[in-house]
């Protein structure tokens, strides 16, 4: 179907007519129709219809359907049945085309009169007209409804003012109050009801100090957890008790206040003292006891100063470390001036070996054509510390990739060699000092020295 406008609208106008363009869309919040569950104010079950796009006020919910019936037994414990009515179940009554005895009902007479029949035999008796008594006053009879029994008095010639109490609202209270059986059934729990309750971690319930407590229900609400102990974060090293709960007492605490121990070392030059626990469960300073040193205060003791089980150790090696293989050898030059040079070096720390390259410097003679005689003198001796025992070995050669020894590893060598005035006599020699094998100590910071000494003499070298 095709929509005629107007010539004198415009666009816009035409919009805003059909559409409402230009302006802000309606709100809408639900589809019109549905429901929500909500509380009342009460704090009762309730229920909100949209409307307009809008949720309606929280209303008490209905517990049935409009005229919808429900099966029950009557006090003289023939079938009956609840009708539905304004969201309410009625009391209980009897079933359509049956009636209860001793009750009445409205009715109209054959002349179209007002009239009342009674129920006689569980069947609807005769309409007669109301003005007809149906009692006689002041006549009692026992009458109930669902949720009890009562009676009702003859008044006018009909039976009223049932006193038997009468179907209300749920409530949540603890009690039945529609009289369909069932305690707060619209309610989150039964009023006054008690149960166990534990927020903590499930494997800490009732395990050391923890254990689970009660809540109570008021009003169809749980109330707050009563007497229940939850684990610490972490363990308080006074108590006695597992305070984190999970099974082991005091874990993570260094010690329990008032204990004592030992701490230190006898090691070396240390000694023990005693240090106690502390309120904060952590151990106090030790006190009473010799603390290690330092080696290097006391360089050279034959004492085991910073308690590590080695004699002088940690200490720095002599000046011509590292020289420990034949490329890093030290080298050492000696006139033949007849003069003792001494070097003074360490075998340390364990595991050390000294290299040295040793130059025999032969200076200018001045004699043509003369013999000379060359002699290289090297000892060993060995720091004056009980059981140090070193060597030397004397290697010759033209690079470290070729040396071979001399001799056997010695304390004490002399070397000679002839040689001529005016020609340079010079020799090299590389030389390693170790300790002896099974020496112990095998290495020690007190100083070995080491005596080079090289001669030329006017002659020729005798064997």
């Amino acid at each position: 179907m095709s929509l005629r406008v107007p010539a004198f609208l415009s666009l816009c106008a035409l919009c805003v007519a059909l559409a409402g363009c230009g302006s802000d869309p309606p709100v809408v919040a639900c589809s019109d129709g549905t429901r929500r569950d909500c509380t009342t104010s009460e704090g009762q079950q309730g229920e909100q219809t949209c409307s307009a796009g809008l949720w309606g006020a929280c209303t008490q919910k209905k517990l049935c359907d409009e005229n919808a019936t429900l099966a029950c037994k009557l006090p003289d414990g023939k079938d009956g049945q609840k009708v539905c009515q304004g969201g309410l179940w009625t009391a209980c009554g009897p079933l359509p085309g049956s009636c209860q005895e001793g009750t009445y009902r409205d009715c109209t007479t054959a002349d179209s009169k007002p009239g009342v029949q009674p129920c006689d035999g569980g069947k609807w008796g005769s309409c007669v007209p109301k003005d007809q008594p149906t009692c006689k006053d002041g006549q009692k009879q026992a009458c109930s409804t669902a949720c009890g029994t009562g009676s009702e008095v003859c008044v006018k010639g009909s039976f009223q003012n049932c006193d038997a109490p009468k179907p209300q609202q749920e409530i949540c209270d603890g009690i039945d109050n529609n009289c369909d059986g069932k305690v707060d059934e619209v309610c989150s729990c039964v009023h006054g009801k008690t149960e166990p309750c534990y927020a903590g971690p499930p494997a800490t319930k009732n395990v050391g100090a923890c254990k689970e407590g009660t809540r109570t229900c008021s009003k169809g609400a749980w109330g707050p957890c009563s007497g229940e102990v939850l684990p610490l974060a972490k363990e308080d090293c006074v108590s006695p008790a597992d305070d984190d709960c999970n099974g082991t007492v005091n874990d993570g605490c260094l010690c329990s206040p008032g204990q004592s121990q030992a701490c230190g070392s006898d090691v070396g030059e240390c000694k023990k003292g005693t240090q106690s626990c502390t309120v904060q469960a952590t151990w106090g300073p030790c006190t009473g006891h010799a603390p290690p040193t330092s080696e290097k205060a006391s360089p050279c003791d034959g004492k085991d100063n910073d308690c590590d089980g080695l004699v002088d150790n940690g200490l720095d090696g002599d000046t011509d470390e590292t020289n420990n293989d034949c490329a890093n050898a030290r080298g050492q030059q000696v006139p033949n001036d007849g003069l003792d040079k001494v070097l003074s070096r360490t075998i340390y720390p364990q595991g050390d070996l000294d290299y040295y390259r040793i130059d025999a410097l032969d200076s200018s003679c001045l004699l043509p054509f003369f013999d000379q005689c060359h002699e290289l003198s090297i000892e060993l001796v060995a720091p004056p510390v009980s059981g140090v025992q070193y060597q030397f070995t004397l290697y010759q050669g033209t690079s470290c990739q070729t040396i071979a020894p001399v001799d056997t590893p010695t304390t004490k060598k002399v070397i000679s060699w002839s040689g001529h005035c005016l020609f340079d006599d010079s020799r090299g020699y590389w030389l390693k000092v170790e300790p002896v094998s099974g020496s112990s100590p095998d290495f020690h910071c007190q100083p070995y020295n080491l005596k080079l000494r090289f001669t030329s003499k006017l002659s020729k070298c005798t064997p």
